[in-house]
């Protein structure tokens, strides 16, 4: 090791040094010390808030990998459950296992015909319709209530557009 030998400053001279250096010699500071001192913190805060090239590549990655796993649960989810629930369900198991069979394939079943699917379905016919009580438009008028909840909706509406104006 290089040991150098430091001469220090006695007490005496040390406080002539100071006393000396507060009565004559007062230095200024640069001019663009602070500036250039701020701007030193600013670019580190900055630095340290802006995340790294590689960070933002490994974000992205792992986030694709995420999602990459999720579909391929949804997935394996979906096949499970397309295999599973004619066991879990009854009602939908023959169904599928005439599906699986080739029933439906094979044809020995016939189409049913219009008049079958519309004796199936509950369709009113129009004299069913137009016998029902409907009000006419001259009877709703007449009737002041919907006429009065009509015109406090304007009114309200009115109130709101001008206050918002």
């Amino acid at each position: 090791m290089n040991e150098e030998k430091y001469t220090y400053l006695s007490d005496e001279e040390l406080l002539s040094l100071i006393e000396d250096t507060e009565n004559n010699a007062m230095f200024t500071a640069p001019p663009d010390l602070i500036s250039d001192v701020i701007g030193k913190i600013e670019a580190k805060e900055r630095k340290e808030k802006e995340p790294a090239k590689g960070d933002v590549v490994r974000n992205s990655v792992i986030e694709y990998r995420r999602f990459c796993m999720r579909v391929a649960i949804a997935v394996a989810a979906a096949i499970a459950l397309i295999f599973t629930a004619p066991l879990l369900m009854p009602g939908i198991r023959s169904g599928y296992s005439d599906m699986l069979s080739g029933k439906y394939l094979s044809g020995t079943e016939q189409a049913l015909s219009k008049e079958e699917v519309l004796k199936r379905r509950n369709i009113p016919t129009k004299e069913e319709v137009v016998s029902s009580n409907i009000p006419s438009k001259e009877d709703v008028l007449k009737d002041s209530v919907i006429t009065d909840r009509i015109r406090d909706s304007h009114v309200i509406s009115d109130l709101y557009n001008g206050s918002n104006s």
